[in-house]
């Protein structure tokens, strides 16, 4: 028996089946001729979910939203040109923080580069500043030699992008004319056909432990045991329940306060981190507590701290400090680190917590610390909670109280994450935390969250600034296309608010026009136009009530928050300088 295909379809579906095999279950695809054999096999698979954005840019960033909230990589499809080229912030994030992201894009036949042909650049590697893995693939063969190397090479993209070095790999896919199912290119044998959809089992787990980590541990623990000033800082990233456990067990072995990122998403949950220090951010902000109350060592969970104060003590720091990743990353821009170990943060509490050479240390230090900490909350409450609207730095906790006991809360990176981590306190509800901390910038949040969004059975909420959600104002037609629910806090302070908090605000002939750059922005009419509803609110009891009121039911509700950044600053400043009181 015969067979008629067209290879390049043949091809897509042998490549998408295999990433189904190995788990991927959702594809973003944006529209293209030269990938239309790739978008027919998502199509044609009944196993994969896929969403469609003609904005590449947002598509990729909705994709990173998707492996952010299931933990799974997600395969992202473009054509070729400078559609490829719309991944890369998407793929830079994905790469700084570590998210398992499939690139595949298509791509014409490398004899056609350099040669005017419409649509094509050099897509090679394109790139390799950002992925862990690249495979430049051929153009589509009917043999199985080629068919089995397809499903080597997409086996070992999965593995690199899931297991082996967890982030963004990039499969390029050149095809050549034509795509459609109909037009045939070759005629095959059924047997050759049965061979070519033939799938080996392939082990996907994960790599043993390297014993010599336990020695470097058992050292640490040693060290700790003869050292009563230390101190846990953990930095943004998603920590597991049984990571937080551990942590808590390691600092209730030490005595070691736990210093909570904003956006490690520690200080929300059924379970409470043992010495949790939620306010070590202002505490930072302390010229005497630096130098009064300097740790002899510090163990560094999760990514660099949100905070320049955090990161200034931390620089400033003469204590021993050990960096713990399981990826090897030096998370440490001071580069004032001693040591990295390479280890996950559970595997390394329990070897800690085990070792005969730690000991519980004595409680005079933590003591002191939880008094600074509890000092500086009811200042903050004094303070901070009572400020009228719309002051920015009360938004926070406003948000975090009307919040739903389980819900998913995106936060934009500049003020919004600052605020976050200065004047977050610690709630029992259930709040899954997303940010975009691994390159920081402003660009594909409402896409991410949307991503988020689209992937969770609760409500998801954004916190974003007025100039975050102008970048990525094509994400809402995707989102309303597609039915999602998302609520979305825009906190206008009419520019780049952030800025004024630098130097160069000093300087007004050039900061406003060059720097806070004002937009003067209807988002009551641009929200309406991509089909959101919209809201004004001017006063805290209606903030509220907005925020319990919203359900999942398919739209985008956009709520403005328009506020004045100076008169903001100046409140933040007031909340800083007292701080030293707190110390005294």
């Amino acid at each position: 028996m015969e067979i008629k295909i067209n290879r390049n379809i043949i091809w897509a579906k042998v490549f998408v089946e295999q990433l189904v095999r190995l788990g991927v279950k959702e594809a973003c695809v944006s529209p293209g001729s030269r990938s239309t054999p790739l978008t027919y096999a998502i199509a044609a698979n009944k196993n994969i979910k896929s969403t469609v954005n003609v904005d590449e840019r947002s598509s990729a960033f909705f994709a990173l939203g998707l492996a952010k909230q299931t933990s799974a990589p997600v395969l992202v499809v473009t054509t070729s040109g400078t559609a490829a080229a719309e991944l890369y912030p998407a793929i830079i994030e994905a790469y700084q923080s570590r998210v398992p992201l499939i690139i595949c894009t298509a791509d014409r036949p490398s004899y056609l580069r350099n040669r005017g042909a419409n649509q094509t650049i050099n897509q090679d590697n394109i790139y390799k500043n950002h992925i862990r893995y690249y495979a430049g693939l051929s153009l589509p063969e009917v043999t199985v030699k080629a068919f089995a190397s397809l499903k080597m090479e997409t086996a070992k993209a999965f593995r690199k992008c899931f297991i082996e070095n967890r982030g963004p790999v990039h499969i390029n896919m050149p095809f050549e004319k034509p795509f459609e199912p109909d037009s045939y290119t070759d005629i095959l044998s059924a047997r050759l056909m049965d061979k070519i959809w033939s799938f080996r089992s392939i082990d996907t787990a994960g790599a043993k432990k390297d014993i010599k980590i336990e020695r470097e541990i058992k050292a640490l623990a040693a060290r700790a045991g003869k050292i009563e000033k230390g101190l846990i800082l953990c930095g943004p990233g998603t920590y597991s329940e049984a990571e937080r456990k551990q942590i808590s067990l390691l600092s209730k072995k030490t005595g070691y306060p736990v210093a909570a990122d904003g956006a490690s998403g520690l200080r929300a949950g059924a379970f409470t981190v043992e010495n949790l220090i939620p306010n070590f951010t202002s505490l930072c902000k302390s010229k005497q507590f630096a130098s009064l109350y300097a740790p002899e060592m510090i163990i560094q969970f999760g990514s660099a701290p949100t905070s320049a104060s955090v990161l200034d003590f931390y620089r400033n720091s003469k204590a021993v400090k050990y960096l713990v990743n399981g990826y090897g990353d030096w998370t440490d821009p001071s580069l004032t680190s001693n040591k990295l170990i390479k280890c996950n943060i559970e595997y390394f509490c329990r070897a800690f917590i085990k070792s005969k050479a730690s000991r519980s240390a004595k409680r005079k230090w933590l003591n002191k610390i939880k008094s600074f900490d509890s000092s500086i909350g009811k200042l903050k409450d004094n303070y901070i909670n009572n400020q009228p609207f719309p002051f920015e730095g009360r938004i926070v906790n406003e948000i975090i109280s009307s919040l739903p006991a389980k819900c998913n809360l995106v936060i934009s990176n500049s003020l919004p994450v600052r605020d976050f981590d200065s004047f977050a306190g610690v709630t029992g509800k259930q709040i899954n935390l997303f940010t975009n901390r691994g390159a920081s910038g402003i660009d594909g949040i409402i896409s991410t969250a949307l991503g988020i969004a689209a992937s969770s059975k609760d409500a998801t909420y954004l916190v974003i600034g007025d100039l975050a959600f102008y970048y990525d104002l094509n994400a809402l037609s995707a989102g309303v296309k597609n039915s999602i629910s998302l609520k979305i806090i825009v906190v206008n302070n009419n520019g780049g608010g952030i800025f004024e908090h630098l130097p160069i605000a000093s300087y007004p002939n050039v900061f406003t026009e060059y720097f806070k750059t004002p937009l003067n922005v209807d988002f009551e009419r641009l929200s309406e136009a991509h089909g959101c509803s919209y809201s004004l609110i001017e006063q805290w009891t209606s903030f509220r009530k907005e925020i319990k009121d919203f359900r999942m039911r398919g739209l985008i509700e956009v709520t403005e928050i328009k506020t004045d950044s100076t008169e903001s600053l100046g409140l933040r400043r007031n909340f800083w300088n007292s701080i030293d009181s707190v110390i005294d």
